[in-house]
């Protein structure tokens, strides 16, 4: 498909508008006040210079151009032939008919007495006599006999270097067109050579050459050998992004309404920047029947989008059978991030074409954005959170809630941090005292939420704290460790929001929202997901670490972990968790 490289009206101007105003100027009226002169009429006709830019238009609004040009050509070589024909019974008319059939000029038969009531006869025998005449100028075969006067030869030689000329340049686009149809085919079975040239060199297995056999197959019958990566790489980047968010609207949409929405609260404009963001990285791959796309045991690398196509999903120890896949469908995003052990096979049922995301552009991809590098880091903070509070053996439903929890409060965090920072500023500007606090001279003016320490043993601490060297009491070293704990805590949300350069727009909408434990764990149950290599609800796989003091070494002591020993889930429908290497328990 041909594409417009400039403006419309400066390529009007430039090539056709001088015709079309020679051809909407009344000449013959205007010299038909004076004299009658009937080939001024002609200059009507001059606007058919621009029928070649006309054909040049609707070749670009389709793809396929070499049957199109096929029919212009039929269509232009007609059309001379039948101008042709006008141009001898003009001639005729003026020069007289001939008395005999077998002359030069027409018989006088042809003469039509009545033109305004002429017979069909006499119309239908006038123009096969001229078509009969152009013919054999055109093809150059039929009898045609001599002219009788030396205008009439003139006019017959000029007519027969005219027919040669479009004769010589239809044959050499015929040639053409048929050479380009047959190119694609040419090149295609010039690599095929290459290729089994290639194996027969290395000697491969009778399995990698039946392999390659049918993905060429395959390319030829579903693509006629186009690679279409190539094409799009070609294009301008918008129109490619148009092209590829065209045919992957589908499960692009599905993709992003699931994992981005619950997420981004600054309205339609930065889903879909964000949505254009990852339509730029997509890569167009194509697979033939009985195609292993991704393996059970492999490490993930890529997600994809299923443009054509029907696969299956297998998986030896989280489904009983298998699951299809079809248009509109996605699969491998479970633990893309995180770069987990795949724990399902799926393979092609019929020739696929899909779109990959590998894992390194989606990061790309969430970085560039400011709601989905909070929403990334809030999600690095519950999980370093959970990790910290050496949650014990619990169900699902528990670690749904412990996740929520850790999230909510994570949230509430960033919210006071956020809070605190406009009331100094705020103040700051009424008393007109300097400039407002950063970001990160929010420590002497945020306190610590009263999950993780109470507050009262810090004040208390710095109250009673002598100005001499004194023995410390185990409760004032517990203290001094609660206020270390709080300060890093502050520190940590402050360099979050630093990092961001800020809190995204519609925050407040969010914190009201998300403001219970079930709300928080919903809206980021799937970017957890994709960025954690394991199950996050899969206490054993994420969870597990060596017996902290304080706990017996029995209770410490846990089953190493593998694919086979994660219990079969609804939740687990994508890639298993990853293995993760057992530690060995702490001595008391």
């Amino acid at each position: 498909m041909e594409l417009y490289d400039q403006k419309l009206r400066s390529v009007y101007k430039k090539e056709r508008m001088v015709w079309d105003i020679l051809a909407a100027i009344p000449f013959y009226d205007l010299v038909s006040l004076f004299s009658y002169i009937k080939w001024l009429k002609l200059l009507r006709c001059i606007k058919i210079l621009n029928i070649l830019n006309y054909l040049d238009e609707l070749n670009r609004r389709g793809v396929a151009n070499d049957v199109k040009r096929f029919w212009h050509v039929w269509l232009l070589y007609l059309l001379m032939m039948y101008w042709t024909a006008c141009a001898y019974l003009a001639v005729a008319t003026m020069a007289g008919f001939g008395t005999q059939w077998d002359s030069w000029l027409p018989s006088e038969e042809l003469n039509i007495s009545d033109p305004q009531n002429p017979s069909a006869t006499q119309l239908s025998r006038r123009f096969l006599r001229g078509l009969f005449f152009a013919t054999t100028m055109f093809v150059k075969k039929g009898y045609n006999p001599d002219p009788d006067t030396a205008s009439l030869y003139a006019f017959h030689i000029a007519i027969s270097f005219t027919g040669l000329i479009v004769m010589s340049f239809v044959i050499g686009e015929l040639a053409s067109l048929f050479i380009s149809f047959i190119g694609l085919e040419v090149g295609f079975r010039k690599n095929h050579i290459a290729v089994e040239l290639y194996m027969a060199r290395l000697r491969v297995s009778e399995h990698i050459r039946s392999r390659t056999y049918a993905f060429m197959t395959s390319l030829w019958s579903s693509h006629a050998g186009v690679n279409y990566e190539e094409l799009l790489e070609e294009m301008p980047q918008h129109i490619r992004a148009a092209c590829v968010l065209h045919v992957s609207k589908k499960p692009l949409e599905w993709f992003v309404m699931k994992v981005v929405t619950p997420v981004c609260w600054e309205g339609d404009e930065s889903i879909d920047a964000l949505t254009l963001s990852v339509t730029n990285c997509l890569q167009f791959e194509t697979y033939p029947r009985d195609e292993n796309v991704v393996t059970e045991g492999s490490i993930v690398r890529a997600m994809y989008f299923v443009i054509k196509g029907h696969l299956t999903m297998r998986s030896r120890s989280l489904m009983h059978r298998p699951l299809g896949l079809r248009d509109g469908s996605y699969f491998g995003e479970r633990g893309l991030l995180g770069c987990t052990i795949s724990a399902y096979t799926v393979r092609t049922a019929r020739a696929c074409d899909l779109l990959s995301l590998s894992s390194e552009a989606f990061a790309q991809v969430l970085q560039k954005h400011s709601f989905t590098r909070l929403a990334l880091k809030l999600c690095e903070r519950a999980y370093k959170h959970l990790k910290e509070q050496h949650i014990t053996t619990c169900s699902k439903r528990d670690m749904e809630e412990h996740w929520g929890a850790a999230l909510l409060l994570i949230l509430q965090e960033i919210k006071s941090c956020h809070l605190s920072a406009e009331e100094a500023a705020s103040a700051t500007e009424k008393n007109g005292t300097g400039k407002p606090p950063i970001v990160g001279d929010l420590n002497a003016t945020f306190t610590a939420v009263s999950s993780f320490l109470p507050v009262e043993p810090v004040a208390d601490l710095k109250k009673e704290a002598p100005a001499t060297e004194t023995q410390i009491l185990p409760e004032q070293e517990s203290s001094e460790d609660i206020a270390t704990a709080a300060t890093e805590e502050i520190e940590e949300t402050s360099n979050i929001i630093k990092e961001l350069g800020g809190i995204p727009a519609n925050m407040g909408e969010m914190f009201d929202a998300l403001n219970t434990a079930r709300t928080c764990f919903e809206a980021f149950a799937p970017l957890l997901h994709i960025l954690l290599a394991t199950d996050p609800l899969d206490w054993k796989a994420s969870f597990w670490v060596c017996a902290p003091r304080g706990i017996n070494h029995s209770e410490g002591q846990t089953a190493s972990v593998s694919i086979e020993s994660v219990p079969k889930s609804a939740h687990c429908n994508q890639s298993g968790p990853l293995p993760t290497k057992q530690a060995a328990p702490v001595e008391q």
